[in-house]
């Protein structure tokens, strides 16, 4: 079901020139490595952030087009759930597209919805990075993009 969903949300979004990818807590760090998989194969900017760091500048670049996927924690974790869902309705109050990804329905809070299946609370964060990834993959194979040769991608392997 989350692999249609991912197909369906691509399909409608992968035209889209910039997206925000927010979370607090440990879903922060999953927003870090969503962004930039979603920059490395697809190309648009994309920035990971705290979802409580949406203030003044951040809110400024708040629009209909600019997808926000916020990382929604299972409701064990009632405070970081709350907090987010109220950085979420800040994007809401300005204008702005949310894509929320969670265990729970976002309560008409989002634009879209991908439900994650009840999972414990520590295998949680790596379904919200496993969607973050797919979702980055899915729209590449959209744009006609090589996901295996990403351009400019640069490794290095040292070997003592």
């Amino acid at each position: 079901m989350v692999f249609q969903e991912l197909t369906r949300l691509a399909v409608r979004y992968h035209q889209r020139r910039n997206w925000f990818f927010l979370g607090r807590g440990i879903y922060t760090a999953i927003a870090y490595e969503s962004a930039p998989k979603m920059q490395e194969v697809t190309y648009p900017p994309a920035e990971g952030m705290p979802a409580g760091f949406l203030e003044h500048g951040t809110l400024s670049l708040i629009e209909e087009e600019m997808p926000g996927m916020f990382l929604i924690p299972p409701k064990e974790e009632q405070e970081v759930c709350d907090l987010t869902f109220s950085s979420l309705e800040e994007v809401r109050a300005h204008h702005g597209t949310v894509i929320a990804c969670g265990f729970d329905k976002g309560g008409g809070h989002c634009n879209e919805m991908i439900m994650l299946t009840k999972t414990s609370l520590g295998t949680a964060p790596f379904l919200h990075l496993l969607v973050g990834q797919l979702l980055a993959y899915e729209i590449a194979v959209l744009l006609g993009r090589n996901v295996d040769r990403p351009r400019s991608l640069a490794k290095s392997v040292t070997v003592s």
